[in-house]
């Protein structure tokens, strides 16, 4: 089964948190805010919020005490979320209007729905890889390997809190406009649809070995074959490599670490494409916002195109040919190694990107194929030496 995370990310579907939350709010903030006192609704809300700095209580069936209950847990880690300027970052004293209030329900909803995941995450699963350099956890689950990916949504607190529809480049939660598999415009032809099947299963780590397209043949149960109640939780935990005997064959294994000769080989050939191809990716993000760039933005641009070839052998190396292949953006903050220079400049244009969706699809086209045919391609050399038991 599908991680949740994943889900709410891949699928560009907001979730039903994100709904209620957004509806609960448009209308508290438009009520809040509106200057028809006598309408009744507005009555209502003004005489309620009187009784309640009063000390008095409201009915127990009262709409305002619902949400307010609704809402009452994240105001302590969220704030005030009547106060729309400060939500929208707007000057003191600036009039607001029914767009504020409707932009402001998008985004502290957002924010709720991310920090409500974080803290499911902490409930429920590690949280350790937070950096760039660290590799997602070998032998997790695709649930812990979903969550590693996204870096445990350790630097997406403020990516949320950006006052817009939109969210940057970087931001891969809820809500987000990382999930670039969904904003490709290509036609989803057979090879189309392969590409996407391809990343999206890559992103479920070791159980993607045992299914299409990714797996080897031998891999991969029969359709009518009769599988054990204990199969998928098995899978999903991985299989040792037997091309190396690593405990855990995983999409970072094959990609940055398995050292068998073909294996190696295609992997020498994929970093001398992908030191091509980083100059490319930058230029399409650049060019998705419009002139004029900012000063920070032009000299990131300038950074992620001219700088020498990264060091491939080095786990932030490693790490920048991983998210390039599997098309997961990143933030600069989550770089934590001070020479891996391209990999923070391409992560800082993702977090200066924020775009409507008809700009981001540029970058889809160009990303989202290039690295599902990378992908494609190593894990094929992989594959076939697994069936061909060399």
């Amino acid at each position: 089964m599908a991680p949740t995370l994943f889900l709410d990310v891949e699928s560009s579907i907001p979730s039903a948190r994100f709904l209620v939350t957004r509806s609960i709010l448009t209308q508290l903030l438009n009520i809040h805010i509106s200057s028809y006192l006598d309408a009744p609704a507005v009555a209502a809300y003004h005489a309620q919020r009187a009784e309640l700095a009063a000390g008095g209580s409201l009915p127990r069936r009262a709409w305002l005490r619902r949400a307010m209950a609704y809402l009452a847990p994240y105001v302590p880690l969220l704030g005030d979320y009547t106060d729309i300027r400060g939500v929208l970052r707007l000057p003191p004293g600036r009039a607001l209007t029914p767009s504020d209030a409707s932009l402001a329900a998008v985004v502290y909803a957002r924010r709720v729905c991310t920090a409500a995941t974080m803290s499911n995450i902490s409930a429920s699963n590690t949280r350790d890889v937070t950096f760039f350099s660290q590799r997602p956890s070998p032998a997790a689950t695709a649930k812990q390997h979903y969550i590693d990916l996204a870096l445990g949504l350790a630097h997406a607190a403020a990516p949320a809190s950006h006052p817009a529809k939109q969210t940057a480049l970087s931001f891969m939660a809820g809500g987000g406009c990382a999930n670039l598999c969904v904003r490709t415009t290509s036609p989803m032809d057979t090879k189309g649809g392969l590409y996407l099947r391809a990343l999206l299963s890559a992103r479920l780590g070791a159980c993607s070995l045992h299914y299409a397209p990714l797996g080897p043949a031998s891999w991969i149960p029969d359709a009518k074959a009769v599988l054990p109640d204990d199969y998928h939780h098995s899978i999903a935990r991985g299989s040792p490599c037997p091309l190396c005997k690593a405990p855990s064959a995983d999409p970072w294994h094959i990609l940055c670490e398995c050292p068998h000769s073909a294996v190696a080989a295609e992997r020498a050939r994929l970093r001398t494409r992908a030191s091509e191809y980083i100059p490319v990716l930058a230029e399409h993000i650049f060019s998705a916002s419009p002139a004029p760039h900012a000063r920070e933005l032009e000299a990131a641009y300038l950074d992620a195109r001219n700088l020498p070839a990264p060091d491939w052998l080095s786990p932030s190396g490693q790490a920048l040919l991983f998210r390039l292949v599997m098309v997961l953006p990143w933030p600069a903050a989550c770089v934590d190694d001070p020479r891996a220079r391209r990999a923070l400049a391409l992560g800082t244009i993702m977090d200066l990107t924020v775009v409507r969706n008809n700009r981001l699809h540029p970058i889809a086209d160009s990303w989202v194929p290039w690295g599902a045919k990378r992908l494609m391609s190593i894990f094929s050399v992989w594959s076939g030496a697994v069936d061909g038991g060399r």
